[in-house]
């Protein structure tokens, strides 16, 4: 994990593949930081990075939880997710620099009280594997079983329909492709017209 004590290290959004212990692959992206009172020249370049939650079937909302304000904090997130139309999305609250939390019970039990929270260490990499685990488990919320056959000609031009990381069986055949997946939401409203 990238950490550095700059105002702000870049504006962009970076996305890096990720795999996850049990095999799947998503697609991970970083924004920039939150800060409150943003001048000016700043606040539309920081929105910008942020509307890259509209698109997400998930957000991961990183929190520093040694921060004195980290409450205020993190409300003034949630309320700029909710002005994007992102406020619905399952969230994962992650509660990092928990090597700086000197109350380590009032640390646990601010995950306790906190849904679908973990806390984590960027710098030791602790609580890591925690983090990947509830990934997984928000994952698989978003899934649903579909079966679906794929005409040939659509599928050279959906890729997407036709390698779906979470297929279970795909048949080849002369009418078409014939897959069963658990696959998002998302992805099952684009393909709903080849459901069977």
């Amino acid at each position: 994990m990238y950490a550095d004590p700059k105002l702000f290290a870049t504006l962009d959004p970076t996305t890096r593949r990720v795999v996850l212990p049990d095999g799947w692959a998503i697609l991970l992206t970083d924004t920039v930081g939150f800060i409150r009172n943003l001048p000016t020249h700043l606040v539309a370049a920081f929105r910008a990075t942020l509307e890259e939650t509209i698109e997400a079937d998930f957000l991961i909302h990183v929190v520093d939880a040694s921060h004195p304000h980290r409450d205020v904090q993190r409300d003034a997130v949630i309320e700029v997710l909710e002005q994007l139309g992102a406020g619905f999305k399952p969230t994962i609250t992650v509660f990092n620099k928990a090597d700086l939390i000197k109350d380590q019970y009032a640390l646990r039990e601010l995950v306790v009280e906190t849904e679908n929270s973990v806390y984590i260490s960027a710098r030791t990499a602790e609580g890591v594997p925690h983090l990947m685990d509830r990934i997984v488990e928000t994952m698989k919320g978003l899934l649903v079983d579909v079966r679906l056959c794929i005409p040939t000609t659509a599928a050279i031009s959906s890729p997407n329909a036709t390698s779906m990381g979470g297929s279970s069986r795909r048949i080849i055949a002369r009418k078409g492709i014939y897959v069963e997946a658990r696959i998002t939401h998302d992805l099952a409203g684009r393909v709903r017209p080849f459901a069977l």
